[in-house]
């Protein structure tokens, strides 16, 4: 903690939990004035892809408090070939562009597919029924008013809210090497206003209403102010080699094979499965079989 966000003084002792966590064997946890965790640190990875590893979490209350450089928290990351699991961005509508009635009209059920171009909204495979069925973005209200653009377990979802004051849209990525990336880009000095505007645009788009295919319409005005003439950000999804854990194995064609029949053969038996395996396997010449 003090190496890499410039906290003196610490004693680790006062911020020891009694136990680890997420498969770590060691936890740290510092905490602001009203018992939110702002920083985590978890030491000592038991097994897998974990072992040896360190994980540390960064809240946004942390970041929302300041006192250390996120340009040199990224450079550290990436000079010790770390790899990041997830990177939350996050933009407030402080000048007042976004029209939220006219934001949740669009994102309802019955007018995303008209009203929104997005990579998060694809439709899906039913698990039980093996058909593809729509997945609109969801809205909930509470504290406030909020909107789902994908599933919160998904590489990116887009989320947008109004419980904190102005509009606030976060893209949560959680693909490890796309997140990785936005560090990368970060440490190299890359604008962080700028590049969460370019992954937004990438990956959410508001149309304006008429009656040509919305392909046709340009994006809607208040939209495009807001994302200030952003470039468009593609990010990866697979990370380079340096950003691996150094335990990573590889997946066999043989084991891509049989992840993909587990998850497409709807109500095929164990056994069905497991022989399925066994004739891959043997194909693939690679041994032993693991039981499904």
């Amino acid at each position: 903690m003090q190496e890499l966000f410039n906290i003196e003084g610490l004693d680790p002792a006062a911020v020891k939990l009694p136990r680890g966590r997420n498969g770590y064997r060691e936890a740290y946890s510092l905490t602001g004035e009203h018992g939110s965790e702002l920083i985590s640190i978890q030491l000592a990875g038991v097994a897998g892809s974990l072992k040896g590893t360190s994980h540390i979490d960064v809240h946004g209350d942390a970041l929302n408090a300041g006192g250390f450089d996120v340009h040199q928290l990224c450079k550290a990351i990436m000079a010790r070939r770390g790899w990041v699991t997830r990177v939350d961005l996050a933009a407030d509508d402080t000048d007042s562009l976004l029209p939220w009635a006219e934001i949740v009209e669009c994102s309802r059920a019955d007018q995303y597919e008209n009203r929104i171009t997005t990579t998060t909204c694809r439709p899906r495979k039913d698990r039980q029924t093996g058909k593809m069925e729509p997945n609109p973005p969801t809205y909930m209200r509470g504290a406030g008013e909020t909107i789902y653009y994908g599933e919160l377990d998904s590489d990116l979802s887009i989320c947008a809210y109004t419980r904190r004051g102005p509009v606030r849209i976060e893209t949560r990525i959680r693909n490890r090497a796309a997140a990785t990336d936005v560090i990368r880009r970060i440490a190299e000095g890359e604008v962080l206003p700028e590049l969460m505007l370019g992954v937004l645009r990438r990956n959410l788009m508001f149309h304006a209403n008429g009656m040509k295919r919305k392909d046709r319409r340009p994006v809607a005005s208040w939209w495009s102010e807001f994302l200030n003439s952003a470039a468009a950000v593609k990010l990866p999804r697979k990370r380079p080699e340096a950003h691996r854990s150094p335990w990573f194995v590889p997946p066999t064609r043989a084991d891509r094979f049989v992840k993909a029949f587990k998850r497409n053969l709807v109500g095929a038996t164990p056994e069905e499965i497991q022989g399925l395996a066994e004739m891959l396997y043997s194909l693939a010449g690679t041994s032993p079989v693991p039981a499904f």
